[in-house]
């Protein structure tokens, strides 16, 4: 019954496509509580060039945790205007911790990019690096 309800919700997810340096990734956008809540948790892999772009509807302070997430990620924090604000290396929670760390943006973000460990270093993304949208994205918010 689990593999299904996470097979639902992944279909459910719409899939764009974004620009970031000179790299395109293609991600799934989290906006529904629902889709924020779940994330990446259970999933087995992360394509390079896959992630996941959560979108809120006003920038806030963001909290992140791996609970029940199987893959290490990076993630990465944005202003409104799509502006990297910071970057955090999560790792996969130990078997026995019973609460992961917490991962909160020190500045109000709108959105919130997870893409596989280490992806922002090895396609030279830092702090100051912008996104933007490709082809028709009115579905992500």
């Amino acid at each position: 019954m689990a593999m299904l309800a996470i097979l639902y919700l992944t279909a459910a997810l719409s899939i764009t496509q974004i620009q970031l340096g000179k790299s395109i990734l293609t991600v799934e956008v989290a906006n529904t509580p629902e889709a924020m809540a779940h994330g990446l948790m259970e999933r087995t892999s992360l394509g390079e060039d896959q992630g996941m772009l959560f979108v809120y509807d006003r920038p806030k302070i963001l909290h992140f945790w791996m609970k029940n997430t199987r893959i290490p990620l990076a993630l990465a924090f944005f202003d409104e205007q799509r502006t990297i604000t910071e970057i955090i290396e999560m790792a996969v929670p130990l078997q026995n911790e019973q609460l992961p760390p917490v991962y909160t943006s020190s500045l109000p973000s709108m959105y919130a990019l997870e893409v596989p460990k280490s992806w922002f270093t090895r396609h030279q993304i830092r702090e100051g690096t912008e996104f933007s949208f490709l082809g028709n994205a009115n579905s992500v918010k």
